[in-house]
């Protein structure tokens, strides 16, 4: 099972191999209510994701890599581990940012966890409770609505009310939720009080399908941006998050990485 705690929180970019490319413009993010955690537009902020080469660089599940700015292919289908089921996803990064196979964050050197990150799932089971999660977990479904009732159901998540979201030009939901502020974690990133995988204690979300095979947290006051999609009759989770002491550049720079996603055959 994939620890996505240790992961992020030792930067892993597990899979890449990068380059530049050209960026057309960043497919935009559309919902039926304004962005809830009040990040900075992402405007000027999109300026930056530079391109350099007509061809999106494909990153790949080999090596490890930072990126330079460009916009990149995904291929989902390795990452979740499916056959024929998703489009390959294009995402325009500014410098600054790695890359690792089902995920794209910006390290920072006075942390182990990343301020922001942006992570791909195919979600298979849910949990119904985040930290006492063990003989909770729960197949919710296989529609984008199923999921995210599902999700807005967890308890201690705060999590607001799922909304009408289109992002790349696929129609789903979109919530967010947050590990709570008396939530504590150790120095080791343990999460204290929460039940325990034989190594480590967890405040969980998820199982996914691939390479991501449990959706950890990394810390107290975490926030999830949930885009929940029905692509091409299949659905994909995306969950970009930040931590409480991300900037409001960083943060940003988030919000303008998600605008950039469109997916191509």
């Amino acid at each position: 099972m994939t620890d996505l705690r240790r992961v992020v929180g030792v930067l892993v970019c597990a899979a890449l191999t990068a380059g530049c490319s050209s960026g057309a413009s960043p497919s935009a993010v559309t919902s039926s209510a304004p962005a809830a955690d009040g990040t900075a537009s992402p405007t000027a902020t999109a300026a930056a994701l530079a391109t350099a080469t007509p061809d999106p660089a494909i990153l790949t599940l080999t090596d490890e890599e930072a990126l330079d700015a460009g916009t990149y292919r995904v291929d989902l289908d390795r990452v979740a581990g499916t056959r024929n089921a998703y489009p390959s996803v294009l995402i325009t990064v500014p410098d600054g940012w790695n890359h690792g196979g089902w995920l794209v964050n910006r390290p920072r050197s006075d942390h182990a966890v990343p301020p922001v990150s942006i992570q791909f799932w195919d979600v298979v089971m849910a949990y119904g409770h985040p930290c006492q999660w063990k003989g909770t977990a729960f197949v919710p479904g296989s529609t984008v609505d199923a999921l995210a009732d599902a999700l807005a159901g967890v308890p201690v998540r705060n999590p607001s009310e799922p909304i009408d979201v289109t992002l790349g030009g696929y129609a789903g939901k979109y919530l967010e939720w947050s590990v709570p502020a008396d939530q504590e974690f150790d120095a080791e990133g343990n999460a204290v009080g929460c039940d325990s995988s034989g190594e480590s204690n967890d405040f969980l979300s998820w199982t996914g399908k691939g390479m991501a095979s449990t959706r950890y947290h990394q810390g107290t006051g975490q926030v999830d941006r949930v885009w929940i999609l029905d692509v091409e009759g299949t659905r994909l989770v995306i969950d970009a998050f930040y931590m409480p002491y991300a900037t409001d550049e960083e943060r940003a720079e988030l919000t303008a990485v998600i605008e950039s996603i469109r997916f191509e055959p």
